[in-house]
């Protein structure tokens, strides 16, 4: 038993976990909502607008109204996300990258 540590033990991943402070991504930290794009970049819905990470750098899009969005949906064949301000019925809708 103790031969066949080894193997399980390289089998591992080695996960790197990155914890952001406020001022990494400088907008509220109450975040609502999150999707990814077909690239890989993700989406925030925050009180501050939609928040965009594409692994290196932050972007804030502020919606009309400065809105939160409290839910996102990924469009049809993965074109662009829709940011849905809170208390509309509307969309916000951010093609690949913002």
């Amino acid at each position: 038993m103790l031969l066949l540590l080894p193997v399980f033990t390289l089998a591992q991943e080695n996960l790197k976990i990155h914890q952001f402070t406020k001022s990494d991504f400088e907008a509220d930290s109450q975040f609502w909502a999150m999707c990814e794009g077909n690239d890989g970049t993700l989406f925030f819905g925050n009180n501050d607008g939609v928040l965009v990470y594409d692994g290196e750098h932050w972007h804030k899009v502020v919606l009309p109204n400065n809105s939160s969005v409290r839910s996102l949906a990924k469009g049809q064949g993965g074109q662009g996300i829709s940011g849905f301000p809170r208390g509309r019925k509307c969309s916000v809708t951010m093609f690949d990258r913002c």
